[in-house]
Parts: structure tokens; sequence; C-alpha cells
């Protein structure tokens, strides 16, 4: 039955690593469909596209793009714990394993040298997973999932990234959270999850990293702070903090986003209602400098309306796969 098991696994990885996804939403046309920061409102999220049941190898599966990056999830279970200690213990409950891998076409991105992946082909099936990304998938999900209705099971996340621009953890939260309902694996609910940044920036105007003014002339380099939503990649790099959180929405939710830009709304109207179908914060990682107690809080508001908006964008998207014909 393992080997049964690990079979139909490497049938779900072989058909993730198939390119028609990237080519779909990457590229020149993709590029000029996510607005950089400077049209983009601190507020206003990247292009998302969600998918439910791309796969056919597999429990459950679902595809979510945000902006640049592109995450690809296939579940598999609920399936009874094999004889080789998967599972063992967990005799009670069900046992959740996330896998968080790194697509070999998103590597030879970061390094067309193609030295990394050299490097890592002795590594094998573990060759660009990403261990720490894996076990924070695996707390955030955990909330989420009711593990005591699944005795002497498991349920197994296989989460690939095949594009990275920033956010990557926020989309494999989404894209695991949908496939873990495209399978049927009883749910509190969805968990979303978003990132914001932290910037500063010089009240003088510079030129090449210099400013024009000269501070042997006492000029004034006063620093503004600055927070936005969902940066790309290089915008996480050159930021000096983020912000990651996530939450479980246990009820449907209304829809926080205006389609026309993708802004997340700021009127108050859902955070009125939030203490009735959000049951709360399930993860929460901070990393550089973020600043005062009150950038802090606006960190936090504004991933609470950015993963408002995409918890909106998850339940659009079930009851889309839901309304497919053989659904």
């Amino acid at each position: 039955q393992a080997e049964v098991q690990a079979r139909r696994i490497n049938m779900v990885l072989t058909q993730l690593y198939a390119p028609a996804y990237v080519e779909e939403s990457s590229g020149p046309a993709a590029e000029a469909a996510a607005p950089p920061r400077r049209r983009r409102q601190p507020d206003q999220l990247r292009p998302v596209h969600m998918q439910v049941g791309p796969l056919t190898e597999c429990s459950g599966s679902a595809f979510v793009s945000v902006g640049g990056t592109q995450v690809l999830v296939a579940v598999l279970g609920p399936y009874p714990a094999g004889a080789q200690g998967e599972g063992a213990e967990s005799i009670d409950n069900g046992q959740l394993i996330c896998d968080l891998t790194i697509a070999p076409i998103a590597l030879q991105a970061d390094d067309p040298s193609g030295a990394r992946q050299d490097a890592g082909q002795d590594a094998g099936r573990d060759a660009g997973r990403d261990w720490e990304g894996s076990a924070v998938l695996r707390a955030t999900l955990a909330p989420s999932v009711l593990l005591a209705e699944l005795p002497k099971c498991v349920v197994h996340v296989h989460a690939l990234v095949l594009a990275r621009d920033g956010g990557e953890l926020g989309a494999a939260v989404c894209a695991s959270s949908l496939a873990l309902a495209d399978a049927g694996v009883p749910l509190r609910g969805l968990v979303a999850a978003c990132t914001a940044i932290t910037t500063t920036t010089a009240a003088s105007t510079k030129v090449k990293g210099t400013s024009r003014l000269s501070m042997a002339e006492g000029a004034a380099t006063d620093e503004k702070a600055e927070v936005a939503l969902d940066p790309t990649r290089d915008e996480a790099a050159a930021a000096q903090g983020s912000a990651t959180l996530a939450e479980l929405f246990t009820e449907a939710v209304a829809t926080d986003t205006d389609d026309t830009d993708g802004r997340a709304d700021q009127s108050g109207g859902g955070l009125q209602k939030g203490e009735s179908w959000c049951e709360g914060v399930v993860q929460f990682s901070q990393s550089g400098m973020i600043g005062d107690e009150a950038q802090l809080g606006e960190s936090l508001a504004l991933c609470q309306l950015g993963c408002r908006s995409l918890r909106a964008a998850m339940e659009a998207a079930l009851l889309s796969g839901a309304s497919k014909p053989g659904a």
C-alpha cells in the first residue's frame, strides 16, 4: 500500500511540473498586467487568479497566481497511515503533512547559470524543498483541519512554487486551503494569508543614491515610513521590514475588493462584520524592522484587509469549481 501511495505522489508531482500554467500567466503580458508599486496604491493587491481542481491524479488541487507568483497544490488523502511509520504518532487523530517545493523552472529563473541546480542534483527528490516553509505551511493550515475526525489517517499537501515574485507563502497557504476543500477534507474554514512591507524614503530627492543637497550644507534628511500591501520580490528585498499574517475564516464573507483595481475596501463595512466570520489569526511572522507601534498596527490592518479580499476570491473560486459539469 505504501508503494502504491508513493507512485501516486510521483504521478502528481510529474503533473505539477507541466509548464502550461507558467506559460499561461507569465511573460511580458503578465508583467504589464501587474501594475508596479508606483502605479499601485498601498492597499492594492496584485492581480489574483484562482482555480480549483486543475489536476486529476490526486484527491484535490488548486492553482493560485498573485501577480508574477504562481503556486500549484495537490492534496492526497485522507488515506490510512502507512506501514513505514507515516502517521504512527497520530493514533487517535489524523496527521497533516505539508511539503513546499520550489519547481526547477523557478530555481532556473533565479539562477540562469545553473550552478544551484547542479549543486542540488545529488539531493534527488528533496532538491528545491523548502523545509522551513513546509513547517510554516503546516503550522498555518493545521488549525483549520479537523484532524480529530480523521483517526489513523494522513492528509498530504504538496505545494509547488512555479514562479516567484513575492508573497510565495501567502499564495501557498491560499492554494493549499483551496485544495484541502476540493479534496473533501473536513475543515473549520478557509485560511488566507497576506504580506505587508514597511519602506523608508528620504524627504530630499536623490540622484544615484546621493542626496542633491550636500550634508555639509546642513541639508535635512527626514525619513518617511510607508506601509504597502502585497509586495513584489524586488519590493520585499528593498523593504525595511515585512509582516505576514494568516487568518482562519469560518463563515462566508462579503466581497471586500473593488473588482476594477483590486484595492481592499477600507470603508469599515467588512471590518464591522469581522467578528462573525473570522475566527482569528493562525499565523504571524515578522522580518526586519517594522517601525513603531503605529506602523506595526498599520501593517497588520493592511494584512487583514488583504486576507479578507483573498478569502472572498477563494470563495468565488470554490463556487466556480462546484458549478462546473462533473464537479
